[in-house]
């Protein structure tokens, strides 16, 4: 199967991407200059775009992806070169942020990317925020769970982490996991469709708080932090965070090209509150 960035409307794309400006601005003159250079160094003020006033979701998207294709992707050689894995890039109305002098760099945090991308676009309908090194696609395994609302063992992980705030006995039938609000412990497990362990986390993006609502099967045999339907993900607006790429679930009763984003999965009033990507399913 093709990943989704070749399967897109390219011709479409690149009108969008154009309109936005990313074909406007011309190749530094050296590649390969050091992040110290002043061109490099010298951060741009932002200045907002104005977005077609009828683009949707997928509009954008594609004009964000033809970005990624076409500015970030020929520029992963230097990225590289100067160690600049673990750092924050936005795409977002077409453009590769933040800038400085002709070029886009990365910046430490999250909040930093958000702000740029809100800097240049502040209504925009879709945004990619993702740190350089995990784009690409990838593949999870799902195991035997057949259901679209899921988490695995790097969400449990995360959840083991800190044995103060909450209370695992077990994983398996009828095993409550337990989570301190204030001064007392209080279930958090929820009834499924059957007697396997659910979770209802509240699902939003990045910064703000989202709602609780689908019931997520906790699944040892899941190998990634946690997966979706498109309209949990549409609800929480994950649009806004999405992650380049493409994540292949594999599993022994289902199977799926989905989307990336990265999603909060927390509980209120509890110390529970957990970032991590997440696949979404096609509709």
């Amino acid at each position: 199967m093709r990943p989704i960035m070749q399967t897109l409307g390219l011709a479409a794309a690149l009108a969008l991407a154009a309109s936005c400006g990313i074909f406007g601005k011309k190749k530094p003159a050296d590649a390969t200059t050091s992040k110290s250079s002043d061109s490099a160094s010298a951060p741009a003020p932002e200045v907002p775009v104005a977005l077609p006033g009828a683009t949707t979701i997928d509009d954008e998207r594609r004009a964000n992806e033809a970005a990624y294709r076409f500015v970030y992707l020929p520029d992963q050689p230097r990225l590289a070169r100067e160690q600049r894995t673990g750092e924050w890039v936005a795409i977002v109305a077409g453009r590769v942020l933040p800038a400085a002098g002709e070029r886009f760099e990365p910046v430490k945090t999250m909040l930093e990317a958000d702000a740029a991308a809100r800097a240049v676009a502040p209504e925009a309908k879709h945004r990619f925020v993702f740190q350089v090194g995990e784009e690409g696609d990838v593949k999870w395994d799902l195991g035997g769970c057949e259901l679209q609302h899921v988490v695995g063992n790097p969400f449990i992980a995360a959840l083991e982490k800190d044995p103060t705030q909450v209370k695992i006995p077990g994983f398996g039938p009828g095993q409550p996991i337990q989570a301190l609000y204030g001064t007392e412990f209080r279930e958090i497990t929820v009834k499924g469709p059957d007697d396997r362990m659910f979770l209802r986390p509240e699902v939003g993006g990045l910064t703000v708080v989202g709602a609780a609502g689908e019931a997520f099967c906790v699944s040892t045999g899941f190998t990634g932090f946690a997966t979706m339907s498109s309209a949990t993900a549409a609800a929480a607006r994950l649009e806004l965070w999405e992650i380049p790429g493409a994540c292949q679930i594999e599993g022994a009763r289902q199977s799926g090209t989905c989307r990336r984003a990265r999603a909060r999965l927390r509980w209120s009033g509890t110390k529970l509150d957990f970032i991590g990507p997440v696949a979404i399913w096609p509709k």
